[in-house]
């Protein structure tokens, strides 16, 4: 309990209110392997006591094919439970660059990926049971073109996923979209395409995207506003 403190010339007695404790570091995370060059922790996200870090440089799949890594605390102690990389990994996929979490499922972008044609991207869904990941899907675009770098931003909300791609051009070059995706049993299945109502190239929608629960939210780096003022388009 703190001490009674009376405010003068009133006899009243009131309570002092204690400051707020600064934020300390309480620990550095690193990779178990760690080597030159692999950019870990370039992105992070975080849900309860379970972190992802992407490490997009990293080399086992191949020069820069990138892989994410999952961490867990216990008792206050943050340690590495799993390393992801994505199926068919290969060299340039950039696997990582965008990563996001929300309790047992972790969305890994892979911007420059090549199944569906070169730097078409793709995004891998993995799901958590007792510290074992898995992969469970690999989400492409359901029209994807060359250059498209689906993936180069990505959310998840429970059963939801969305995944940005900025050099899409159906409103024009570099105009940009989103992709949203929802898990019905245990089937992802793409639900919608959103654009921007004013796309127009160059606008970069898709840079960066968030999601809770029905509402999803898409960053435009540039809106063809004067000196690339952006904007952000609020989806329901």
């Amino acid at each position: 309990a703190h001490d009674a403190v009376p405010i003068h010339g009133r006899g009243i007695a009131m309570e002092a209110t204690p400051l707020p404790s600064s934020p300390y570091e309480t620990q550095k995370a690193l990779a178990s392997d760690a080597e030159a060059s692999d950019r870990f922790g370039s992105r992070v996200a975080l849900s309860g006591d379970t972190a992802i870090l992407g490490a997009h440089g990293e080399d086992t799949g191949g020069n820069s094919a990138g892989a994410a890594y999952v961490f867990e605390q216990t008792g206050g102690a943050w340690s590495e439970v799993a390393k992801l990389t994505g199926s068919g990994a290969e060299l340039n996929d950039y696997f990582g660059l965008s990563v996001a979490i929300s309790g047992d499922v972790i969305v890994v972008g892979a911007f420059r990926e090549d199944s569906g044609g070169l730097a078409t991207g793709a995004a891998h869904v993995f799901e958590g049971s007792s510290g074992t990941w898995t992969e469970v899907a690999k989400l492409t675009a359901s029209d994807p073109q060359a250059g498209e770098r689906f993936g180069v931003s990505v959310a998840v909300s429970g059963t939801v996923v969305l995944v940005g791609t900025i050099v899409e051009s159906g409103g024009g070059f570099h105009a940009g979209t989103a992709y949203l995706f929802e898990r019905s049993n245990s089937t992802w299945t793409e639900t919608a395409k959103l654009a921007a109502s004013d796309a127009s190239p160059d606008h970069l929608f898709g840079v960066s995207v968030a999601v809770s629960g029905g509402v999803a939210i898409v960053g435009s780096g540039s809106n063809g506003g004067i000196g690339a003022a952006g904007a952000a388009y609020i989806f329901q």
